[in-house]
């Protein structure tokens, strides 16, 4: 999964500021391990499409950058049926 967190860097003062917001790293997770997904917001209040919010057993509420379809899908699998088609003549 990728993962979208914000980097702080602490300055002279003791207080963190915002040094890079929406980076991306990768993380592996067990899909078993992932209780939930909702959808997140913009500013104008119409869902994101390549975004989405897990909640994850250990690690709590986590912003991926994924779709929500596509997470959905990995939690119901019985809705996401993969196969092949026959080919009649």
């Amino acid at each position: 999964m990728k993962l979208l967190s914000d980097l702080y860097l602490e300055n002279e003062q003791g207080e963190e500021v915002l040094l890079k917001k929406d980076v991306i790293s990768k993380f592996y997770v067990c899909i078993n391990d992932i209780n939930g997904v909702s959808q997140v917001l913009n500013k104008k209040g119409k869902p994101y499409k390549t975004r989405c919010r897990i909640l994850h057993k250990d690690l709590g509420m986590v912003l991926v950058k994924h779709r929500f379809e596509e997470v959905k899908g990995w939690l119901n699998p019985s809705s996401n049926k993969i196969g092949f088609k026959s080919w009649k003549k």
